[in-house]
């Protein structure tokens, strides 16, 4: 007979997600898995925080490229360009 539950290992017992604490009697073969999910919870400004230090380290890296003007080519555009001026 295979039993499966899901929920937090604590001294001998498993607290399932929901209902009473389940204790296991005799020696049954187990297998656990260790779900590892209670890793810290960043904050939205913490989140923040990481992305532009992340982001500014790209741009520090991307500093030292050799760009030329191949790298960012021309769009052809086959009509008039309009200015729009201050009728007034």
């Amino acid at each position: 007979m295979l039993q499966t539950y899901e929920g937090y290992w604590d001294n001998g017992r498993i607290l399932p997600l929901s209902g009473s604490p389940i204790r296991i009697t005799g020696q049954p073969k187990v297998l656990i898995t260790v779900l590892n999910d209670a890793e810290k919870k960043v904050s939205k400004i913490e989140e923040s925080k990481m992305f532009w230090a992340k982001f500014d380290r790209l741009a520090k890296d991307s500093s030292k490229e050799k760009l030329s003007v191949e790298d960012f080519p021309r769009m052809s555009i086959d009509r008039e360009l309009i200015s729009f001026v201050n009728e007034g």
